[in-house]
């Protein structure tokens, strides 16, 4: 006899996996309005509770990104004509490889740190890998209580302000659990820095994706048609835009347009190179799909 626990499971997973074929044929025979299709993945035998509180954590506050001082503001670099049609940072040494949060709900420290080394890349000129597990120990504020979920602005006032750098993926590996802070005992890369917002919608976020490389976006994951995206262009009437809906942390790599004309933003997430289109996601682009350009932020070194 099977435990209650595994006849759960198993009736969520068929559950799932109906919805799912149901989405996918609906596509299919062209009777959707959408084109993504879905699949079954390490979250099919989840409940929607559960996941649901992986990407907006009971309790979770958010803090305004626009109001805080700190943050500045983009100033175009590349004019009109120079900023190209298509653009992807995938594979390159400024788009860190896929990671995988596993079912903490840190997703806000590997959006951070994604940022850190893009930045890194770009004014070093090589690649670093930083520790997410860094933060998930050690940067607990209101806004940010490890698994229990986070905001990147937050964890960078953290490196900037009060750590003044951050350890190495190598010397601070990733654990997936909220743990005692060893930041005294193990060495890090001093720097500190500042963030930058680009405001004023999805154009110059074309702009200073070209010219600054992949950057930190919050998106509205909190729809299970998200946690099962497997490709193609996502879009969903429901995605929220607003700041307060924005409950989950990715990082932005590119952007294009496909065969048949259809715009999307490339963003890059932390569920493992199995999920998606190898970790990655196409997000419908023009109008600001999910909340890709509501809090953009990207940051500037300073090193020591």
């Amino acid at each position: 006899r099977h435990s209650a626990e595994y006849e759960s499971r198993r009736a969520e997973f068929h559950s799932n996996r109906a919805r799912i074929e149901a989405h996918n044929e609906a596509v299919s025979r062209g009777e959707s309005r959408h084109t993504h299709t879905l699949g079954v993945n390490r979250f099919a035998d989840w409940t929607s509770e559960e996941y649901e509180a992986m990407v907006r954590p009971p309790g979770r506050q958010r803090a305004n990104v626009a109001e805080d001082p700190a943050v500045g503001r983009h100033r175009a670099a590349l004019g009109n004509g120079m900023v190209p049609a298509q653009l992807s940072w995938k594979g390159t040494d400024a788009d860190s490889p896929v990671k995988d949060q596993g079912a903490c709900g840190s997703c806000w420290t590997f959006s951070t740190v994604g940022a850190i080394e893009a930045a890194y890349y770009r004014q070093k000129g090589r690649q670093q890998l930083f520790s997410e597990q860094n933060l998930v120990d050690c940067n607990w504020v209101k806004t940010n209580k490890g698994c229990y979920g986070g905001q990147q602005i937050d964890a960078f006032h953290f490196i900037f302000d009060e750590n003044k750098g951050l350890a190495t993926e190598e010397d601070y590996p990733y654990r997936a659990v909220n743990d005692f802070c060893k930041a005294d005992s193990v060495p890090k890369v001093p720097f500190t820095g500042r963030m930058v917002l680009v405001e004023g919608g999805e154009e110059p976020l074309k702009e200073a994706l070209a010219s600054k490389g992949p950057m930190t976006v919050s998106v509205d994951a909190g729809d299970d048609t998200f946690r099962f995206y497997a490709g193609g262009i996502y879009r969903r009437e429901t995605c929220s835009t607003k700041p307060t809906d924005l409950d989950h942390a990715v990082i932005l790599s590119g952007y294009g347009t496909t065969e048949d004309g259809e715009d999307y933003w490339l963003i890059k997430n932390m569920w493992s190179p199995f999920w998606g289109e190898d970790g990655y996601m196409r997000v419908g682009r023009g109008e600001n799909d999910c909340g890709i350009a509501t809090e953009p932020l990207y940051v500037e070194l300073d090193f020591q």
